[in-house]
């Protein structure tokens, strides 16, 4: 009896771990257009070149067997001397597609995707600026100059990049100037890189600390406003303010100081003493 309850609950278990694995499995499953959030980053279907090439026709301009590994690890491609990998180099360098990790199937979906795309007469999604209220824009700007924390305790936006009147400060200079990057980008493009990033640095930075949705439809707001008030990019004199900031900063701790000590002793401690001796003698 004893061994049918223990086989019994041995079957339990398999079948709860089937069930538990089976469900998020599933959970994990996207469809292809919000596997293709992480390529409208760098790429238009009928919008021209972004960062990368306009997709717009790839279906028929290449084959499957040639997009699969291509788009799963261009750079592997490009080492290996495939003539196509290597003309796409040439035309759009420094920029390399970087590794991910979809499947043939998900490639598949992002293709079926793109066609769809085209059917519909292109496009790579909605720009946020377009529903954006001046709040959220507002909000947008305190989360990449940081005055705003994102929820989940990510780096500001600007320890990286600089959006040009963004704040006194100014911001990092390790990434690009994105004080026009909704003209280059474009809305979707914006929101695609922010939500989903696809450069390396930046993919490390948040993999476990991602935006949330509302995060990312506030900063590419932002960063989306400052291209249509065309407002212009730093001239470069950002590290000239940083610079007197500092000095400013310094004087005024100077003064401060100077302030809480004026009242201190001044001269050797044991001058008093040494007067003192003399005049004994």
């Amino acid at each position: 009896m004893r061994q049918i309850q223990s086989l019994f609950k041995f079957v339990s278990l398999g079948l709860v771990v089937v069930l538990l694995t089976g469900g998020s499995a599933r959970a994990q499953e996207k469809t292809g257009a919000e596997l293709f959030v992480s390529c409208i980053g760098c790429h238009t279907v009928g919008e021209g070149v972004r960062l990368g090439p306009d997709l717009a026709g790839v279906n028929t301009r290449r084959t499957e067997e040639w997009l699969i590994p291509f788009i799963k690890d261009a750079q592997a491609v490009l080492a290996s001397g495939d003539e196509i990998a290597v003309e796409l180099f040439e035309t759009y360098k420094p920029h390399v597609m970087t590794p991910n990790a979809f499947t043939d199937d998900q490639v598949l979906l992002v293709l079926a995707h793109i066609a769809e795309l085209e059917a519909a007469g292109g496009g790579s999604g909605p720009s946020p600026i377009e529903t954006a209220t001046p709040e959220q824009i507002e909000t947008g700007r305190g989360l990449f100059t940081g005055e705003i924390r994102f929820e989940n305790r990510g780096a500001s936006c600007q320890s990286c990049h600089q959006v040009a009147g963004a704040g006194i400060m100014g911001g990092g200079s390790l990434a690009r100037d994105l004080t026009r990057a909704g003209d280059r980008l474009k809305g979707s493009g914006v929101w695609a890189t922010v939500k989903s990033p696809s450069f390396p640095l930046m993919a490390q930075a948040y993999a476990d600390k991602p935006l949330t949705p509302d995060e990312a439809f506030a900063v590419t707001a932002f960063i989306e406003k400052q291209s249509l008030d065309n407002v212009e990019e730093d001239s470069g004199l950002l590290g000239v303010g940083f610079l007197f900031s500092g000095i400013l900063g310094c004087a005024v701790l100077i003064a401060i100081y100077s302030l809480i000590w004026k009242g201190r002793k001044r001269g050797c401690v044991y001058d008093e003493i040494h007067a003192r001796q003399l005049g004994a003698e």
